[in-house]
């Protein structure tokens, strides 16, 4: 077993005595090390670490308006378990005031969207010009979708007015497969594609990202379609 020295206590320990550290063992032993850590922590964190008591206090101070009032003045929050007020740090006045403001907020940004829908069209184009900018972009998307697959269906079923049952229904009745091809899987998609007429919006089937995408390059054209498969069986012997 090796041995090493700690440069605190110079004792000579086991390495198994030391902490593991990405080049080696550290120079401090186990018990040197904790010590030094609860000392630095006394002496850097622990003074400026404001603690309240998670029993009955009378009085708190807004963290906004700064005024000190009594605690019923304030919410509760669901206590983190590190010491913490278990009281929110704004009074109930000035959370309502802050809720009040997000919402003008919200509301001038989508008055603003709203009014200059040409302008930020120009700007996101210009911006999506640029290569780096473009992929950064799909990869946030990426990102987006993976963590949130659920907020993509409902925006998809809000687009074509159809629910989440009747999603299923017609997954169903085209056994669980493309309604032109037949294929179960969709690559590495998990749901296949709502398709559509284009004219109307009125939703046809559920199809697979191919053949969804041939009915597009087609111009959704039956002739032409007509067209493509005789030429293909004109080649085939």
């Amino acid at each position: 077993m090796d041995i090493k020295k700690c440069s605190v206590c110079g004792i000579e320990k086991k390495v198994d005595e030391f902490f593991k550290r990405r080049a080696g063992y550290d120079h401090k032993c186990k018990a040197c090390r904790l010590a030094y850590n609860r000392e630095r922590y006394q002496k850097t964190i622990a003074p400026y670490r404001k603690k309240y008591s998670y029993g009955d206090i009378e009085c708190k101070v807004c963290s906004v308006c700064k005024q000190e009032k009594t605690i019923s003045e304030f919410n509760l929050q669901h206590a983190n378990g590190h010491g913490y007020s278990k009281y929110r740090p704004e009074c109930k006045i000035c959370q309502s005031a802050k809720a009040r403001s997000n919402l003008k907020i919200k509301a001038s940004r989508k008055i603003y969207n709203l009014t200059h829908k040409e302008e930020l069209k120009r700007r996101k184009v210009a911006y999506l010009s640029n290569p780096e900018n473009l992929e950064k972009s799909r990869a946030y998307a990426r990102e987006y979708h993976r963590k949130n697959p659920q907020r993509q269906r409902d925006r998809l079923f809000k687009k074509y007015g159809i629910t989440a049952q009747q999603y299923d229904e017609m997954f169903q009745k085209q056994n669980g497969g493309c309604a032109i091809c037949g294929t179960k899987k969709n690559g590495k998609k998990m749901n296949f594609i709502i398709d559509h007429d284009h004219k109307t919006d009125a939703v046809r089937a559920l199809l697979c990202t191919q053949c969804n995408a041939g009915l597009g390059n087609y111009r959704d054209s039956p002739s032409l379609l007509r067209k493509a498969a005789a030429y293909l069986e004109s080649f085939n012997p």
